[in-house]
C-alpha cells in the first residue's frame, strides 16, 4: 500500500474510532485554574455559612501551595490533611495537588 494511502486510512481509521477514545478529562490540577478563567464568578464551592466563586476558591487554593512549597516541600513529598468534612480540607487537598504533592489524610 503506498504511503499516501495509508495515512489516509490512518486518518480515517482514528476518526472512525475517536468517539471510543474521547480526550481524558482535565487533570485536577489544571481544572480549577481554568474553571477560575472561564468563569470566575459562577459557585464553586458552598457551605451553610459560605460561598466561594471558582476565582475564590483558586485564590485560596494557590495561596497554601505556594506556602507548602516555599516551606520546602516538593513535588512527590507527602503532606498530611486532617480529614474533616469541611470547605478547609477540600481547599488543603486541592493545594496539595497542585503543588505537586500527595496527600495523606489523617
Amino acid at each position: 500500500m503506498a504511503i499516501e494511502t495509508q495515512k489516509i486510512m490512518n486518518a480515517m481509521t482514528s476518526a472512525a474510532l475517536g468517539h471510543l477514545n474521547p480526550a481524558p478529562p482535565p487533570a485536577l490540577s489544571s481544572w480549577l485554574p481554568g474553571a477560575a478563567v472561564r468563569q470566575p464568578g459562577n459557585s464553586a464551592l458552598e457551605t451553610e455559612a459560605r460561598q466561594w466563586t471558582y476565582a475564590q476558591l483558586w485564590a485560596e487554593v494557590s495561596a497554601l501551595s505556594r506556602t507548602l512549597r516555599q516551606q520546602g516541600l516538593r513535588p512527590g513529598d507527602r503532606v498530611g490533611i486532617a480529614a474533616t468534612r469541611s470547605a478547609d480540607t477540600i481547599v488543603a487537598i486541592l493545594a496539595a495537588v497542585d503543588a505537586g504533592l500527595a496527600y495523606v489524610p489523617l
